[in-house]
């Protein structure tokens, strides 16, 4: 298999970074920064955020944030609350939800103040969107996913998602569900998210569907803040249609074909859907972007490598993870294959480029991907990559910047940000 680093390189990189200090985690993207040397540098949210995000009529974020590793704390006010956020993927999602929820509000409280449903305004542009398609109960058939909607027996019955940590469940009103996803989805928001006040509003206004009241909430499309686009959009757009059309069982199915096709074994499928930090959200856009990749081998590593996972924000970053891997392999360069040395993954290139993606806030500790590089230089047959490249969602510091630059790195830094 080419560009497959061989056994005698893999010992020689552990037994280095086992020399370094560098403690070995369950997951790819996570490092224990304590044990390194360094300090981080001293920042504000106004230097890592965009004003859109700092504040809005709803929502605002203080100034001053902790370091959680390689992730920032933020504290964020909002209408319904003030609550800790850990990373900057997390903050994006809950801003957009505080936006959505106030303008859902006021929606419903306009609504109490209609006198004539059917003569409003309001419930003019629901119609036309019921024209449109908006139908809870549609099944359609996507381009990416192909899934025909024909029922199929769970994986195994403990595996079922609604064991699914702290998820919602769709155990009951199949109805009231499928009103509840498609408010989600007018809203851009996570039907299967943890904030409370989140669910809170998405179940008000899908009772009102239920009820035949006016449908608050389908009467406006909230934008979430731009990432660079994978194929014109399409991905994207397929996996929202899904998690709108399909209920969490349908999903579980759909992924877990999408992932056979992938040459994934079924062990890993399992472990992978049936996983409590992933919602079907979660599940299906990784499966999406895995997808994506077409040709890349190794992809069952990717799966090995999240199943350490144990949080929201974990499952979040190796969403990004897996979009930023689909991301290059699209618009920089082939990917070939995937492997773990320790507990870091790494991808070749076509070109036979060693390439290392940190869905992290900020990478102010780089020993471990220095030390990696490095060890990877060795003159050992098939194994020595013609260059080296860092991808982070975020920032890397200036000095952890010169380091890895000296040693051949070339950084993208930033990597999802729309420009």
């Amino acid at each position: 298999m080419k560009n497959i680093i061989s056994a005698s390189t893999v010992n020689k990189v552990v037994a280095l970074l086992f020399v370094s200090g560098f403690a070995f985690l369950p997951t790819v993207i996570y490092s224990n920064a304590a044990a390194e040397s360094g300090v981080p540098p001293k920042l504000a949210a106004s230097d890592v955020l965009s004003a859109r995000l700092l504040s809005s009529e709803n929502h605002r974020v203080l100034d001053e944030i902790q370091y959680d590793g390689q992730y920032f704390q933020f504290e964020l006010e909002t209408d319904y609350g003030t609550e800790t956020v850990t990373s900057r993927a997390l903050l994006k999602l809950r801003i957009h939800e505080a936006i959505a929820i106030a303008q859902a509000s006021r929606a419903i409280h306009q609504n109490a103040r209609e006198k004539k449903l059917n003569k409003s305004a309001f419930t003019r542009q629901f119609d036309q969107s019921n024209l449109a398609g908006d139908d809870p109960g549609a099944k359609v058939e996507y381009p990416q996913f192909r899934f025909t909607g024909k029922k199929k027996k769970s994986l195994d019955k403990a595996g079922s998602t609604e064991q699914s940590g702290f998820y919602p469940p769709e155990k009951q009103d199949h109805i009231f569900y499928s009103h509840k996803r498609a408010v989600a989805a007018r809203l851009q928001m996570d039907v299967y998210s943890t904030n409370p006040a989140a669910q809170d509003i998405m179940e008000q206004l899908a009772q009102a569907r239920v009820g035949g009241k006016m449908p608050m909430g389908a009467a406006f499309i909230l934008e979430r803040d731009p990432e660079t686009i994978l194929s014109k959009g399409l991905v994207d757009a397929d996996v929202r249609r899904a998690l709108k059309d399909y209920a969490p069982d349908e999903l579980r199915q759909m992924n877990d074909e999408i992932l056979g096709k992938l040459g994934i074994s079924v062990t890993a499928r399992r472990q992978f859907l049936s996983h409590a930090a992933f919602s079907p959200r979660h599940a299906t856009y990784i499966t999406a972007y895995l997808q994506k990749m077409k040709n890349v081998k190794g992809r069952d590593v990717f799966l090995d490598a999240l199943l350490g996972a144990d949080t929201e924000v974990h499952a979040i970053q190796f969403e990004q993870l897996a979009r930023m891997l689909a991301v290059y392999n699209e618009q920089v360069e082939a990917l070939d294959n995937m492997s773990m040395i320790g507990s870091i993954l790494v991808v070749h290139t076509t070109g036979n480029t060693l390439l290392v993606a940190q869905p992290v806030d900020i990478l102010y500790q780089p020993n471990n991907i220095i030390s990696l590089g490095d060890a990877l230089n060795y003159p050992t047959k098939g194994a020595r990559p013609r260059g080296k490249e860092l991808i982070v969602t975020g920032i890397v510091t200036a000095t952890s910047r010169k380091r890895l630059e000296d040693r051949g790195f070339k950084i993208r830094e930033n990597f999802l940000s729309r420009q």
